[in-house]
C-alpha cells in the first residue's frame, strides 16, 4: 500500500471536500496536515503545538487536526484512522462509502479517537489482537451525528 493521507473535514465547521494526497517516502503525514491547516487558516503550526519547527514525527499533527473535528486517515503500515469524538453526516457517509476498503485492510488497521481537547479516548495499535475493523465501524455507527445546533454550545 502506498503512503497517503486522507483528511475528511467536518463540513459544518469547514466548507471543504475530503482530500486524499500521496505522501512521498521523504515526507511525513504531518507535513500534509500542516499544508491543509495553512490553506484553510486553521492555526495548527509547530508553534501552536509547542514543537520544534520542522518536526513531524509522532501523532501530534494528526491529533491536533482531529481535535478540531476533522477525521484523518494515514495510509501506510500501519494504517491509522484518527476519529473525532463526534462525526458530521458527511464524515459518517465517507466512512460508510469506504467500508469495504477498510475491511480489506483490517489487518493493518490502527484506531485513535481524540476529543476536542486532544485527549485520546480510544487507541488500538497494530500490537492489539482484536478486530479493529469492527471497533472502527462500531465507533462510527454508534456515535450521534454532530448537528449544527451542537456548534452553538
Amino acid at each position: 500500500m502506498n503512503r497517503a493521507i486522507a483528511i475528511i473535514p467536518n463540513e459544518m465547521l469547514l466548507n471543504a471536500s475530503p482530500v486524499i494526497k500521496d505522501v512521498r517516502d521523504d515526507e511525513y503525514h504531518g507535513m500534509k496536515i500542516e499544508d491543509f491547516s495553512n490553506f484553510y487558516n486553521l492555526g495548527i503550526t509547530s508553534e501552536s503545538l509547542g514543537i520544534e519547527k520542522g518536526f513531524y514525527g509522532g501523532m501530534v499533527w494528526q491529533e491536533a487536526l482531529t481535535s478540531l473535528g476533522h477525521a484523518v486517515v494515514c495510509f501506510g503500515f500501519p494504517m491509522v484512522v484518527y476519529l473525532p469524538k463526534r462525526f458530521s453526516s458527511g464524515q459518517k457517509k465517507w466512512f460508510l462509502d469506504y467500508k469495504t476498503f477498510f475491511n480489506k485492510h483490517k489487518k493493518i488497521l490502527s484506531i485513535v479517537q481524540v476529543d476536542e481537547f486532544s485527549n485520546v479516548l480510544v487507541k488500538y495499535g497494530p500490537e492489539v489482537e482484536i478486530d479493529k475493523f469492527k471497533i472502527l465501524y462500531s465507533l462510527i455507527e454508534k456515535e450521534p451525528i454532530l448537528e449544527s445546533s451542537d456548534l452553538k454550545r
